[in-house]
């Protein structure tokens, strides 16, 4: 007997469910979307919603119909593998509706440039809600992270912005720095293992010079030498405020006298 019907009907019925979680093990198989979107739709109190496994596209459609008129959602996880720029554009659009969600979850998604400028545009939007976007592990390059630039100079509630995992060189890199000198919200920016050298780490490092908001910056596993983490000392003589640098796992691209001067600089962290 399958326990889906059971299920389906105790979202429906339930008065007090806040947060519903369906993992990616689950075999998607037996989720009808359908019936799983009606459930959503008669309870609306759901304050955080994650559904981590394969969505079909007609599935993934009924299921943004129910977001966007969800008005209580804060915390939305759907790193479901969608591969699907399409369905991340309807994705806007829901949330473009509901102006609720705050922190936003699409890792493993194969999101490539045209999912990205979908969703920087929808940072655009002065009603936006999200503080906090993770978009790791996914297809994401220069032009994604052009369209975030962009939209960072004008947003002013982005907190944390996750672009590990991605393919953003350092075209991508100098554009995000420049926005940084103007953003003053966001306080943790990750890039980690993209495909960034010493000329974005450079651009990042000067952009710290009139960014006093940012707490941390991850760029661990890019291809940074000695040139580009000199200019992060250079950079944090003048910025005091800043936690920490991340740039682990780049220990065999920096000389043994670079990693000597910066063992006393603690927020610079760098090791194998």
């Amino acid at each position: 007997m399958s326990l889906m019907p059971i299920i389906m009907n105790a979202i429906r019925q339930s008065n007090s469910l806040r947060k519903l979680r369906i993992i990616q093990s689950t075999n998607s198989k037996s989720i009808n979307m359908t019936e799983l979107a009606d459930a959503l739709r008669e309870n609306n109190m759901i304050e955080e919603l994650a559904l981590t496994f394969h969505i079909d596209h007609i599935g993934m459609l009924e299921i943004l119909d129910v977001i966007g008129q969800n008005t209580v959602l804060r915390k939305l996880n759907m790193s479901c593998r969608i591969n699907n720029d399409d369905a991340i554009d309807h994705l806007r659009w829901a949330l473009a509706r509901q102006h609720t969600v705050q922190m936003l979850s699409l890792q493993l998604n194969g999101i490539t440039d045209t999912g990205a400028i979908s969703l920087a545009d929808l940072l655009r939007d002065k009603k936006s809600s999200i503080y906090d976007l993770y978009l790791s592990h996914n297809n994401i390059s220069d032009a994604g992270a052009g369209a975030f630039a962009e939209s960072l100079k004008i947003n002013k509630k982005i907190r944390m912005l996750d672009l590990s995992h991605n393919n953003i060189s350092d075209e991508g890199a100098v554009a995000l720095a420049e926005s940084l000198k103007i953003n003053k919200s966001i306080h943790t920016l990750s890039l980690s293992d993209n495909q960034i050298s010493n000329r974005g780490a450079i651009a990042l490092a000067d952009s710290l010079r009139k960014n006093k908001k940012i707490h941390m910056l991850i760029l661990s596993g890019n291809k940074i030498t000695d040139e580009g983490v000199i200019a992060f000392v250079d950079a944090l003589k003048i910025n005091t405020t800043i936690h920490h640098v991340s740039l682990y796992n780049m220990y065999k691209n920096i000389s043994k006298e670079t990693r000597n001067f910066i063992e006393r600089h603690p927020r610079i962290f760098v090791m194998h």
